[in-house]
């Protein structure tokens, strides 16, 4: 689901303003909290945190913010602006004639630099460490049309690739996870194809799957790089397991190909091979609609005899390409909407849902890689788990609806979090508040266990209840009170958890204050060891009971409906805090992480 650049710009902001109120920068300057924003967008090993301590303030070079990265032997001077409509702002040759200064200083050596900052006097020394070291320049905004990048770098004796630039529009391509295409050039035998010279050029062709196999199996598995979801197996589904008998059978194969609908594969460009007139070499291919045609193709056993046609579209529509019209090479950005839309409508053998639109967002790449430095596998992209990954992470997996539901019950939010999911995905809708990222792993965590504890409780206990209403069904007699306040809570187990996932987390919150990372932290340990849910659960459940002992007086509502009005979750806060507040009076504090 491809970002406007309007809601690029709010979400921007929204999350400068975030780290703004959440961090010490400033006061009425949030250039601070843009670079804080940049720094983890850039380098995405780099956490809040570690961000906010790799600020510079008050430089006289201007430097906003420095990263040394020890493993490429990189050291990075950047030089970021920031403008809340940055649409109307252009920036002139100043802004890199003060990146460029500082770093000829440094080149130089200069014992100028080395008094006057302590950030150019580190990149001395790393230049005499053997560091490179890179200018990059962010901007919240753009480059003024009349300013000549390469003039300047080659004034200041740079390698063309040792300056980095970021304006609003790369930021934009960068955030939405379109990186650069994969290198690499296959080359592809079409039986019959037709040119389509449109705004973007594209070929419509036939091939056979022997030939398509052969041509892009070494390129597995990054040819599914734009691809909304990963291959889900040739088996897994029951589409791609129609598609894998046809394949195998021997008479219904030749039929393959009008029962297909065939591979969209975006490229940077293509053209014929001179050698035999009908193969094409495809510059850096990318399969955005088909992985599980794809993927099925791939496990069969196919020969060269085998007459599989296979339909393929092949687009030069990634960015970099030069098959485009003059109006969308003119204008940045545009090329990148239309990669996203064709993998969107593209999509209809295996039904695409609204969470796989954001799979490839560079928020959701980057939360893989920090939950999995806490030994947690995250499923952004549907088929990403697999046997290899089960017998690493066990059951340690965390779907992208999961964490999503998850947090925004944790948040406040649990009659939408569980019954509005698609709403958490959608461009109108959460996913800006939910996915930030300068929210730490630590902080999803969180409320990801603290829901699933609270669920599990809530099933041993329906579960031990139906236990005895079958004894007291056996013997005659009645089941508790608690036991039938209990199964009520099956018809509704999932809202439930998340309404109590909900007051647990506001809490922690008018406890501890808003949750950041120092506090997730802190409060892990207590939650990874089930105590906290553990000490909580009672007077959580006593909230929920209190409710459904409202409905005996409303014999038409039932506790899903009830737990589906918004205005539920505030009659519980206020039932939860009394109850706190009566074990707090008897010494008995259950929010206590100590």
């Amino acid at each position: 689901m491809p970002f406007s650049i309007d809601d690029f710009i709010l979400q921007v902001n929204k999350e400068v303003d975030f780290l703004f109120d959440s961090y010490s920068h400033i006061k009425g300057i949030k250039d601070t909290a843009f670079a804080q924003w940049a720094l983890m967008l850039l380098f995405p090993s780099i956490d809040s945190d570690q961000a906010f301590n790799l600020l510079v303030v008050d430089d006289p070079w201007n430097i906003s913010a420095k990263y040394r990265d020890d493993e490429s032997g990189m050291f990075y001077l950047l030089h970021t602006r920031y403008s809340e409509n940055p649409t109307a702002t252009e920036f002139g040759p100043g802004v890199i004639y003060t990146l460029l200064d500082a770093y000829k200083t440094v080149i130089d050596r200069s014992d100028k630099a080395r008094e006057s900052s302590s950030v150019l006097a580190e990149a001395i020394q790393a230049v005499e460490d053997g560091y490179v070291i890179t200018p990059v320049l962010v901007l919240f905004g753009t480059l003024a049309e009349s300013v000549e990048t390469s003039d300047l770098i080659r004034n200041y004796e740079l390698a063309e690739d040792q300056f980095v630039y970021y304006d609003i529009h790369e930021l934009r391509h960068r955030f939405a996870g379109l990186e650069e295409a994969m290198v690499g050039e296959i080359m592809l035998p079409l039986i019959s194809w037709m040119s389509y010279s449109g705004p973007v050029e594209a070929l419509v062709g036939n091939t056979t799957a022997y030939e398509f196999k052969r041509a892009i199996r070494d390129f597995v598995p990054e040819i599914y790089d734009g691809n909304l979801r990963a291959p889900l197996g040739a088996k897994k589904t029951k589409i791609n397991k129609q598609m894998h008998e046809t394949l195998s059978h021997e008479n219904r194969k030749k039929f393959f190909w009008y029962y297909n609908n065939g591979i969209t594969m975006l490229c940077q460009g293509f053209h014929k091979y001179d050698g035999d007139g009908h193969s094409f070499i495809v510059k850096a291919p990318r399969i955005v609609n088909g992985a599980q045609t794809t993927d099925t193709i791939l496990s069969a056993e196919l020969s060269e005899q085998d007459q599989v046609g296979l339909m393929i579209r092949i687009i030069a529509a990634l960015p970099g390409s030069r098959q485009v019209s003059d109006d969308i090479a003119s204008h940045p950005g545009l090329l990148e909407d239309i990669y996203l839309d064709i993998a969107r409508y593209t999509n209809s053998q295996n039904p695409i849902s609204i969470p796989d639109f954001r799979s490839n967002e560079h928020v959701q790449k980057q939360l893989h890689e920090r939950l999995k430095e806490l030994g947690w596998f995250y499923e952004h992209r549907r088929g990403l788990w697999n046997e290899a990954n089960h017998e690493k992470y066990q059951h340690r997996c965390i779907t992208m609806v999961e964490l999503a539901q998850r947090w925004f019950a944790f948040d406040g939010h649990p009659s939408t979090a569980i019954r509005s999911k698609n709403s958490l995905f959608e461009e109108q809708g959460h996913y800006g508040s939910i996915f930030m990222q300068s929210r730490s792993a630590e902080e999803y965590l969180v409320a990801y266990l603290i829901f699933n504890q609270i669920q599990e409780r809530l099933k041993n206990n329906i579960k031990e209840a139906k236990a005895e209403l079958e004894r007291t069904a056996e013997r005659g007699g009645k089941i508790s009170l608690g036991s039938r306040n209990c199964l009520t809570i099956g018809g509704a187990t999932k809202l439930a958890a998340a309404h109590m996932t909900a007051l647990l987390g506001r809490g922690l919150r008018e406890r501890y204050g808003s949750l950041n990372r120092s506090l997730a932290r802190r409060l892990l340990p207590i939650i990874e060891s089930g105590q906290l849910v553990k000490m909580a659960y009672p007077e959580l459940l006593d909230a929920l009971f209190r409710v459904i002992t409202r409905l005996q007086g409303e014999p038409h509502k039932t506790l899903h409906k009830l737990l589906s009005e918004e205005s539920t979750i505030e009659e519980l806060y206020d039932l939860f805090v009394y109850i706190l507040n009566r074990e707090i009076s008897k010494g008995r504090d259950i929010l206590a992480t100590e």
